[in-house]
Order: structure tokens, then C-alpha cells, then sequence
């Protein structure tokens, strides 16, 4: 596996899916410490992907799928709009995203750590996928040996890619101390292929840790922090390795009840149903909660109690909380709400030891200031909440100095899993 490096004209190439241009101010390159590309095809295939069973079962499909066109062209349109919306966005704001990203790049070079490396990597995965990642390598551990290197695998959520996340992915890096690897999930932005099933972004997420571990980074010095449907991938991922740390950021206990929280809040709970059923029917299921109880390493969960798009009763935070809840506390807990609801104080005597071990509640600090406002103004504000939740997930609020208490807490719990 070799390195080359690429020329400023070539710059965009990462960025801009267009082709090269020539709108990269000369000089940065080096003054990011460059660019290049380098090359890697998977060579241990975890998930057995090219196994007898597994490869007449995925052929079996594609022909049923195939034979009901109908049922293929709705599967389709779910992938590329709802489950996986980065494919479409990607590929409809071409010029919108090169701008943003171009402009990204400027507050880097503004505010990047000195020596902070960049490095675009092209890897193949156990199914034969070409994918885009990139590196961004912290000067603090590239003079270390890749034994000894501390790294943040970041799986992406739905809905955007690694380019329009350079700048957070830049800024994780130079907060933690840690090099971050992330990329593509295939048929996003340069990286090849179609994800017609859940397992094939695990795949993809595989082939990143594989990468790494080619290098000869120990699990034990990496962290997979999965956001939103990256949460998802990143359980199963994690599940797989004893020694790897995870982070799971606002996801679901299951793909399938987002599917049925979402729709139904609309359109009933019947319709609600039946989108869940289509979501497992076209292999779109993700169980992040058995997944994240088969975890080791160290692992935490961060959530949003006014998320909009994973509400919190679909989130992975209360399905843990309900998967180790023995039928004792939950009559308790029915109780205390009983009680609260008549506006009477009930003592919580009982420990709540089925809560996740480690969690991290994100609470903006004006959510927090107007507490001290009365009961109106915090029920005005909790409605606001409430209405505007889309922003509490879609923005990386993990890394925003709005939401403090997240963010500290985060970087805390990284070091120590990393032991940094």
C-alpha cells in the first residue's frame, strides 16, 4: 500500500464532485500538511459476505424483487429519500455543497491545529465496494507508532456526507487529541455502489475498522461514534470487535419503530405499523439495542429528551432503559408518573441501575436558563423545544459550544475510553 501525493489542481477532487477546479487558494495543501491518497481492499470478511448461504439468499431476493417491480421501485425510492437522503442530496446540490464546502475549508485553514494532516483514502470493501474516506491525523499522535495512535472512527447520518463534515470531523480531532477516520457510505458523494439492505452500511462500516487495523491500530485506541442511522451501523460494527469503544450519538433503539413513531404521528398508527413492516421487509432493520448490550469496550449513549426526528420513546437510550428494566421498577415507575400527572410529589426510592452506565443528556444552556424563568416560561419553552427538535438532531450539537454540558462531557468520556 503506497502513498501519492496529488497536485492543488487535483485539490477538489475530494470536494467537488464535478471534477478538479481550480478555486482552492494556492499553497493550502501544504499548509494543511497535504493531501494523498492511498489505497486499500479488505481482506478479512467479517460478516461473511461472500458465503454460499449469504450469496444465494441476497440472489433469491434480488429475484423476488425483481419479478414484483412494484415492490422494487418502492424499495428504491425509500432507500434514496427516506433511509439514505444523502444519496439524493448529494447528487441534486452539487454546486450548493462544492460552495459550502469550499467555504469550510477556508475556516479550517483558519483554525486548524498546526501540523494537523489530511489524507483521502479509496477502500474496497469485502463485497467488492469502492468507498471515499478520509483521515484527518492530529500532530500529537503522528509521530506515534500505529500501536500506540488514539483514533475517532465517525459513522454520518443519513443525510449528509464526509465533505459537508470536514469541518466538524477537523474540530473533533483537534478537541480530542485523537485522529478521525470517516467516509461514504456507498452510493453517497465519490463512493460507488447502491445500499439495497441495512448489512451493506455495516459492511461499509467494517471496512473502515479493517483499514485501521491493517495499519496496525489496536482496538483498544479506537472509538466508533455513530450518529443517527451511524449510531445504528456503528452498534452493529462494534458489537463484532471486544475491545473496540463506541459512542452511540441521538440514534434508535430500532430503525423499524422510527419508521413507525414517524409515519404514524401523521397518519395514524395503523399506517405507522405497516411502515415498520415495510422497513424489515426490504432488509432495512437495524437492532441497535441487542447489538449494544453485546458491547465490551467502553460505550456510551448521548440523546436529546426533545429530539424530532428519533423521538425519545424510539431513541436507543430508552430501549436500553426498557430492555434491563425488571417488571418491579416498571410498575414503580408507572406509579410515579401517575402521580406526577395529579401534580403530587412522589419520592423516587428506587435505584434506576437498568439506566445505561454512561450517558450523556444534551441540554442547550438557554434550555437550562430559562429553568429559572417559572413554570409558564418553561412550558412555553418546552414547547418551542418540542416544535423546533429537528434542530436538536440534525445539527452536530455534540461539538457546540450551545450545548456545553454535551460537549465536555463528550470529550471527557472519549479521553477516558481512549485513555488519553
Amino acid at each position: 500500500m503506497g502513498t501519492q501525493p496529488i497536485k492543488d489542481s487535483e485539490y477538489l477532487l475530494l470536494l467537488d464532485f464535478d471534477g478538479p477546479q481550480l478555486s482552492d487558494p494556492p499553497g493550502l495543501l501544504e499548509r494543511l500538511g497535504g493531501l494523498r491518497e492511498v489505497y486499500f481492499s479488505v481482506k478479512e470478511d467479517v460478516f461473511n459476505t461472500g458465503s454460499f448461504s449469504n450469496v444465494v439468499t441476497r440472489i433469491f431476493w434480488e429475484v423476488v424483487y425483481f419479478i414484483l417491480l412494484p415492490v422494487e421501485l418502492v424499495r428504491w425510492a425509500v432507500i434514496r429519500f427516506a433511509i439514505l437522503p444523502a444519496i439524493y442530496l448529494e447528487s441534486k446540490n452539487k454546486v450548493k455543497n462544492s460552495i459550502a464546502r469550499d467555504e469550510a475549508w477556508e475556516r479550517i485553514r483558519n483554525n486548524h491545529v498546526e501540523g494537523q494532516e489530511f489524507k483521502r483514502v479509496s477502500i474496497r470493501t469485502a463485497d467488492g465496494v469502492r468507498l471515499e474516506t478520509l483521515e484527518i491525523r492530529h500532530p500529537n499522535q503522528i509521530s506515534k507508532t500505529p500501536v500506540e495512535q488514539k483514533w475517532i472512527i465517525f459513522f454520518n447520518g443519513n443525510a449528509c456526507s464526509t465533505e459537508g463534515m470536514i469541518e466538524v470531523l477537523s474540530k473533533l480531532s483537534k478537541d480530542t487529541g485523537a485522529n478521525v477516520y470517516s467516509g461514504d457510505y456507498r452510493g453517497v458523494g465519490l463512493s460507488e455502489g447502491f445500499p439495497w439492505r441495512s448489512q451493506d452500511l455495516v459492511i461499509d462500516g467494517e471496512a473502515m475498522v479493517q483499514y485501521l487495523f491493517s495499519k496496525g491500530v489496536k482496538e483498544k485506541n479506537i472509538l466508533i461514534h455513530g450518529w443517527s442511522i451511524g449510531g445504528g451501523v456503528g452498534t452493529a460494527v462494534a458489537a463484532k470487535h471486544p475491545d473496540i469503544n463506541f459512542c452511540n450519538d441521538r440514534s434508535f433503539a430500532k430503525l423499524s419503530l422510527v419508521a413507525r413513531e414517524s409515519i404514524g404521528r401523521f397518519l395514524g398508527d395503523a399506517v405507522g405499523f405497516i411502515a415498520a413492516a415495510i422497513v424489515r421487509f426490504i432488509g432495512w432493520e437495524l437492532d441497535s439495542v441487542n447489538n449494544y448490550d453485546k458491547i465490551n469496550g467502553d460505550k456510551f449513549i448521548m440523546y436529546h429528551p426533545c429530539d424530532g426526528c428519533i423521538h425519545r420513546d424510539v431513541s436507543l437510550y430508552r430501549g436500553v432503559k426498557n430492555l434491563h428494566m425488571d417488571p418491579q421498577d416498571r410498575e414503580k415507575k408507572i406509579l410515579r408518573a401517575e402521580k406526577k400527572a395529579q401534580g403530587l410529589h412522589y419520592e423516587r426510592e428506587y435505584p434506576e441501575d437498568y439506566k445505561p452506565l454512561w450517558r450523556i443528556r444534551l441540554i442547550r444552556n438557554s434550555e437550562t436558563w430559562m429553568n429559572s424563568e417559572g413554570p409558564e416560561r418553561i412550558y412555553k419553552k418546552k414547547r418551542e423545544m418540542e416544535d423546533n427538535g429537528k434542530a436538536h438532531h440534525c445539527s452536530f450539537n455534540a461539538l457546540s459550544s450551545d450545548y456545553i454540558n454535551g460537549y465536555n462531557d463528550y470529550l471527557a468520556r472519549v479521553r477516558s475510553a481512549l485513555r488519553m
